[in-house]
């Protein structure tokens, strides 16, 4: 385990929440173990960078278990709580510039995605090899289920 800022505190809760009328301020705090509360508020774009950084924190976390495990992979995959798209549908922008990304959750929520042009491309240039991996796993996992 690396070591840790000596002042650093182990999350033990989560205290309320709340966003100002207009969307653009929001509060959110924790509970510490043997501490106070913690509240902390900030505008809109800082949330989102905060909700980027801690995402790229836990996915470099999973790298590294897998890393230190493969059999973790398989583990990690049937217990992460997936948040399944039964419909979508992609639609550019009036100058082409990005392209919007509409998902439908089973429940019949949607979540829009506005993707820039590059990142399309980069999704189009990714999806044969991954299309190829996913039916090479569905095929072990046929496999191994006989």
């Amino acid at each position: 385990m690396p070591s840790l800022p000596p002042d650093a505190k182990n999350i033990a809760g989560f205290e309320p929440f709340g966003i100002d009328r207009n969307g653009l301020w929001m509060f959110f705090g924790f509970t510490v173990e043997d501490g106070p509360r913690v509240n902390l508020h900030c505008n809109h774009l800082a949330l989102g960078k905060l909700i980027m950084q801690l995402q790229e924190l836990a996915k470099e976390a999973q790298r590294r278990r897998i890393a230190a495990d493969a059999a973790t992979e398989h583990k990690e995959v049937e217990e992460a709580k997936a948040n399944p798209v039964v419909r979508m549908d992609f639609a550019p922008d009036v100058t082409g510039q990005s392209a919007l990304l509409t998902c439908t959750m089973p429940s019949g929520i949607d979540s829009e995605l506005q993707l820039p042009f590059g990142l399309m491309e980069k999704m189009h240039d990714q999806l044969p090899t991954l299309l190829q991996e996913m039916r090479k796993r569905q095929a072990a996992h046929l496999l191994s289920s006989f």
